[in-house]
């Protein structure tokens, strides 16, 4: 799935008129609503938890398809079309680790993680484990250092490892006993069970077939609108009946692939309104922050019903992310992409 619109590099680093047209919209709009849909499954009470109930497990599956996007949309972004050396596969760390480092380091300085020894100190930093979610800048990184590997292998041989990713996945899924780990902790890292590295493939084979796609896109985009449209209807209506077959790394993929074109196919090569470029540019600062807000926040509710509950954490915690970006860039000037990640 690619969005339509410029094929050049997309960076997201200013607003001029040079910059906006070179942005590819769709891709906006991905990240913003990926960003979004973080928030809203964080804000899930009982996140993970035995007790969960049906409408929670609901929402987790609808909103689940952020991870699987941020990957395939850095997979298409990786610019894997030519052999990358390991100079780029610095540059990109280099992106991606300096913020986590300080994020990491702020939550050390305000009590809400403990290094009482440097062993535990490599262990946190080298699997995410200040914040749960925080898994997937490890996976991230694991993704980057095999670009070199990605970008050698021919579009068949990219879609031949995605679709023996994928079995294997299933397999993993379907048979504990075939998995690394039985904890939940290992689980969501495992890369192969979670597809990690299928999502991040399944980015650099659209990135083969970009002019293929645009002009799929450009040409049928009401066609594919609706059909991807009645898809995403009917993974509500198999999340919602048979939320244990919609949890199959298949059916997570296919969903979030679907999530991608829908919007792709309601895309404009118009640029995206300011808000959402400013969420695009700022998914890692958001992804990193909105958790500190949770933490301060949630023990001031009380019982209320989930949708008003995920509301009004959501607008906290993309709030609070807001802030730190726009004090980060008055504050850091061009040192706020290093250090914060926008």
């Amino acid at each position: 799935m690619l969005p339509r619109g410029s094929t050049s590099r997309h960076e997201p680093l200013g607003v001029t008129k040079a910059d906006l047209r070179s942005r590819l919209p769709a891709l906006d709009y991905v990240k913003a609503a990926a960003i979004v849909a973080v928030a809203l499954t964080h804000a899930v009470p009982g996140f993970f938890d035995e007790g969960m109930t049906d409408i929670a497990l609901l929402a987790l599956l609808l909103t689940g398809f952020h991870v699987p996007a941020f990957l395939f949309v850095s997979g298409l972004l990786s610019r894997a079309e030519t052999p990358i050396g390991w100079p780029r596969v610095a540059e990109r760390l280099g992106r991606i680790l300096p913020p986590y480092v300080v994020a990491t380091t702020i939550a050390w300085m305000l009590g809400l993680v403990i290094f009482p020894t440097p062993r535990k100190f490599v262990f946190t930093i080298v699997t995410g484990a200040t914040f749960g979610h925080f898994y997937f800048v490890p996976i991230m990184v694991f993704c980057f250092v095999l670009l070199p590997l990605l970008s050698r292998l021919t579009a068949p041989l990219l879609i031949l490892t995605a679709v023996t990713l994928m079995g294997l996945a299933e397999a993993m899924w379907m048979t504990p006993g075939w998995r690394l780990a039985e904890m939940f902790f290992w689980q969501i890292r495992n890369p192969v069970l979670q597809f990690h590295v299928g999502h991040f493939v399944l980015g650099i084979i659209a990135s083969r077939y970009r002019s293929r796609l645009t002009r799929a896109f450009a040409g049928h985009a009401p066609t594919l609108g609706i059909a991807t449209g009645v898809g995403l209807l009917g993974f509500v209506w198999l999340a919602g009946a048979h939320p244990l077959f919609a949890a199959h790394p298949l059916a997570r993929t296919t969903y979030t692939l679907t999530v991608i074109a829908f919007i792709t196919a309601l895309t404009s090569n118009r640029p995206a309104p300011a808000a959402v470029r400013f969420l695009s540019d700022a998914t890692l600062t958001i992804y990193l922050y909105h958790w500190f807000a949770y933490l301060a926040f949630m023990p001031l509710l009380g019982p209320m019903p989930l949708g008003l509950r995920m509301l009004l954490l959501t607008s906290v915690g993309l709030g609070f992310g807001t802030l730190v970006a726009m004090a980060g860039r008055r504050l850091l000037g061009s040192r706020s992409r290093l250090l914060l990640g926008s």
